[in-house]
This record gives C-alpha cells, structure tokens and sequence, in this order.
C-alpha cells in the first residue's frame, strides 16, 4: 500500500498536506497560492495547466534523480529525457534498508511536434515483467490549449474508462468550460461542469459549479472574485440552496505598496451566519527589501478580540531562495515549534535537498510532509516524505552546444547518484585569454571533511572531463567531492548505498 501511495503521489502529483490541526492546514494551503501570487507581483487568479505546457526552457542542468527517505525505505525516482529536454520517462525504485533496489513503477510518455505532451503509460513492476496500471491521453486545440484529456485504469487485462475531461477556452486562451466525467460499464457518464468568467483584463471573475442530475446541469456552487487595479481583493462563495444562492465564505485581501510595487499585506476569513458576515480570521505578512514574504501571522476571532494561532517564517538565501520555512503554535503565552522545512541549493540555484522536521518532546524530529521542488524547466515536483536529495546533469544537446564554447567553469551532480560502487563526475575547464593550463584538483572527503582521496591533481588545459569514483571498501553514507581549479572552488554531495 506504501509503494503504490508513493507512486500515485509522485507520478501523478497528487499528494495531500500532513498538518498538525485544521487551522495550520488551511492556513498553509491558502498561504502557499499566496506566497505564489505575492513573490511573483501578480495577483490575477487565471486557470493554468502546467504540466502540459511546452517544456522548451533553456537551461544548462536537468533534474535527472530524487532520493526520497523515511523511517521504512529509500524510494529513487530516476528522469529520462529526449533531444527536446521532454521526459521520456520516469522509473521508481524502492528499497528497505536491508535489500537491495527494486523496481516498483514506469511511466513512459509522448509527445507531438509542437513539444505537447500526448500521453503517458504508467507500470508496476510484479516481481517479473511490468503491468499495465494507467494511461492517459491528451489532445490540443490549434492553439496548443488542452481540450481533452481521458484516463483509463487497467483491469481484468483491459483498459477501462476512468475520467475524461472536456475544455473549451475563449479568443484569449482562457478556459471557459470543463466538463468532467467517469466511466460507467465502458461508458462516459457527466459528472460536473465549472464554467469560467473573465473581466476586460482578463482576471477570473466567476467560477461556476455544477452537477449532472436528472438529464440536466443543476447549480451546486460559485465563486465570484473582486479585482481593484488588477488585484484581487475579495472572494466568495455562494451556495445553491432551495434554488436560490446563499452566501457561505468570504475572503477579504488588503495590500500595500511597496518600492511602487503592490503587495499583499493581509487577508480576512468570513463565515455567513444567515443574515451577517461574521469574521474567524486574519492572516498578516510581512516581506523583506526584495518584496519576498518572510512571515505569515494566522489570528483567528473570539468575538471581542483576536487571539495568535499560527506562525509561518521564511528564511531566504542571498540569491533568494527560500531555505527555510518554519510553523510555530501559539500556546497561549509564546510561540512553540510545530514544524519545519529546510532546503538545500547549488550554485546554479536547483534544489538539491528537503528537510521535514516536527518538534515533538522539546527536539527536532524527521516527519513526513509536503516536499515540493521545481527543476530549471519549471516543472514541479511534490512528495509526501521526510527527506529528499535531488541530482542534476547538463542537458546532451545543450552541453554539446555551450559546453563546447568551455566558456565557464562547470562541476556536475555526479551520475548516477546514489550510486554503488561508482560513479561518474563531469567538469568543465573554461577557456580564459593568456591561460593554456590549469591547476585542477578534485578530492572526495567525508562527512566529517576528512580528506578519502584524490581523483585528480594535475596541469589540465581547457575542455571537458569525466572521471570515475570507484567507492568499493567504502561504507555506505554521505560523502563530498570538490573541484578547485585556477580561482575556482565547488562542493557536491554524493551518496553511496550498499
């Protein structure tokens, strides 16, 4: 059961938030959309589909493996490209930690010219062949908008209608119409519909919700949103009861300016009583000089006064990435420690590592969560585990087209990673004027800097290299190698399993 979560979290994307109450689980669904809206300076709410939009990114690295770890097993997630920088496909591995690596899932996919993805089929491995487990199937309108998608589940060795999805979209692209519906003894059966509004400037004004019943769409119920300048300021939501709209919840925002850029300041949760808005919440944020959020303050109502529930701070690094992302709860007197996660980076700005960490009986302890990385392409990734260690590569046909000019220094993630006994590292030497040679080093040491060995110390003139790391004799763990060449120093971590 383990297994399969896994797989349908990770090559599905569909993964849910582990919380520590109700209150820290909204607040932390509504404040990452907003974190989303406020650090990119747009407050429009449009429909998007991101995982089928073209994946033709430039960029020098590709994401080519996850190691994801819990208290059970190890799960790898191994990232195969074509030419186009398109996934080709994606293969999970598992293991406890006693055994050695296993298959457990395959997802093939495929593409059209225009770099749209069209379909992929998703496999378990049974111990001796893969099986069929899912496919989907997409099609496109002339202007690359995703109009159909159909599932299907293997079953009793055939294929069997899961759901299928109808969208149509409006002159600007903006989707006005989904249809949804499951599949019922082969056949497709309505299910819902929600139908889209959009103002002059495009914002989303009204998402309409309804249900299949009696040969007939039947209103079950609506968002309407508010925009001033562009930003959202309010949205509802109306219930269809005894055929007339109700309203149930409000949300209020607030902004300020800052550097003549608007930012969200706070945001209110309303409930309707029957005849009244009454107020439960308020979220405060505050940003820093570069417009990021570094806390969001959840209070909630009591009638005359409002009293601190939660506490969410973000740490950033210099290059604005947030290495940190801390809950506290209010006890009543102070704030307490509730959850945390930290993330790691390497020099090109991709995510190399996620912590999740909850504090229970005064200490840090690992705890599964939400971990959600986005590779150089943009494409986003999410798990529900305790720890994750990303791996890179340079792209074949980029390396070949920018890597030749060996214009920059370059040290790669080593391949593969983890990896037993070896594995390989890639660095470039750059072609600088007045420098035929270089003094290049490369020594892997471990986790306690204790140099293991040297790869490499010699004269190197510009150009590509590869070397081999043979770890044979070496225990299992953390380790890191390092490149110094002319003025230039970089540290990798690599993992050796056994």
């Amino acid at each position: 059961m383990k297994s399969i979560t896994l797989f349908l979290f990770v090559l599905l994307l569909s993964v849910g938030l582990k919380a520590q109450n109700s209150e820290q689980k909204d607040l932390l669904y509504s404040i990452a959309d907003l974190i989303h809206v406020t650090n990119n300076n747009n407050h429009k709410l449009k429909t998007t589909q991101s995982l089928l939009k073209t994946e033709n990114f430039d960029s020098t690295t590709v994401l080519d493996s996850v190691l994801s770890i819990n208290d059970a097993y190890y799960s790898k997630i191994i990232y195969y490209y074509n030419p186009k920088k398109n996934q080709d496909s994606v293969k999970i591995l598992i293991k406890n930690y006693n055994s050695n690596w296993s298959p457990l899932a395959l997802t093939v996919y495929k593409y059209n010219t225009a770099g749209k993805r069209i379909s992929f089929l998703s496999s378990v491995w049974n111990g001796e062949k893969w099986e069929n487990f899912s496919r989907q199937n997409f099609s496109y309108d002339s202007n690359g908008n995703n109009i159909l998608t159909i599932s299907e589940k293997w079953k009793n060795n055939k294929w069997e209608k899961e759901r299928r999805i109808t969208r149509t979209y409006d002159v600007n692209n903006n989707i006005t119409s989904e249809v949804y519906e499951t599949g019922y003894r082969n056949t497709w059966e309505k299910r819902t519909k929600h139908t889209y509004q959009y103002d002059s400037d495009l914002n989303l004004t009204l998402k309409l919700i309804t249900i299949w019943k009696n040969e007939h769409w039947e209103n079950t119920s609506k968002y309407l949103f508010t925009y001033v300048n562009n930003n959202l300021t309010k949205k509802t939501l109306m219930i269809w009861k005894n055929s007339e709209w109700e309203n149930d919840q409000k949300y209020s925002y607030l902004y300020a300016n800052s550097q003549g850029t608007t930012i969200l300041s706070s945001d209110f949760h309303y409930k309707w009583d029957g005849s009244n808005w009454k107020i439960i919440k308020r979220t405060k944020y505050t940003h820093n000089s570069n417009l990021q959020t570094t806390s969001a303050l959840l209070a909630t109502w009591n009638g005359s006064e409002w009293t601190d529930s939660l506490r969410i701070t973000y740490t950033y690094n210099s290059n604005g990435k947030i290495t940190r992302n801390l809950s506290e709860l209010w006890n009543g007197t102070k704030w307490v420690n509730s959850s945390r996660i930290n993330s790691d980076y390497d020099s090109y700005g991709n995510t190399t590592a996620i912590y999740s960490n909850c504090w229970e009986n005064n200490m840090w302890v690992p705890c599964e969560r939400q971990l959600e990385l986005t590779d150089s392409f943009g494409r986003k990734y999410k798990f529900l585990e305790q720890k994750i260690y990303a791996y890179y590569s340079l792209i074949t046909d980029i390396s070949e087209k920018n890597f030749q000019k060996n214009n920059y220094y370059f040290l790669s993630q080593n391949f593969p990673n983890p990896f037993n006994p070896s594995t390989k590292i890639r660095y470039s030497i750059p072609n600088i004027k007045d420098r035929s040679s270089f003094s290049v080093q490369l020594k892997i040491y471990n986790l306690l800097g204790e140099e293991i060995t040297t790869l490499v110390n010699e004269q190197q003139s510009p150009g590509n290299y590869q070397v081999i790391f043979n770890a044979e004799g070496l225990p299992s763990g953390t380790y890191f190698y390092q490149l110094r060449a002319g003025n230039f120093i970089e540290t990798k971590k690599l993992l050796l399993l056994k």
